[in-house]
């Protein structure tokens, strides 16, 4: 069975804090999605879709992107510093 990882500290952050609820929802989704299938922080945009099916998942997505939480790729986005905080394949 895979772990996601999350920070006790986490409500508190101000990264955190300044996130809509959507936003919140995919990140938290998509990081159990990434520990399940071992993707090492990785998830496509479409897989975005899958995890948090809403009308504003791009924006949510983008909004981690400017909290630094997530990084962009060619594909879609990954966790910022994932080997650090959570288990690699």
């Amino acid at each position: 069975m895979a772990w996601f990882k999350v920070d006790d500290r986490l409500w508190s952050h101000p990264k955190w804090i300044s996130l809509s609820a959507e936003a919140k929802a995919l990140w938290v989704s998509a990081g159990s999605y990434c520990a399940l299938h071992e993707t090492d922080g990785c998830i496509s945009r479409a897989t975005c879709v899958l995890v948090a099916p809403n009308s504003r998942v791009t924006r949510a997505a983008n909004a981690l992107v400017e909290a630094g939480l997530w990084e962009q790729t060619n594909g879609g986005y990954k966790f910022h510093n994932w080997a650090e905080y959570q288990p690699t394949k």
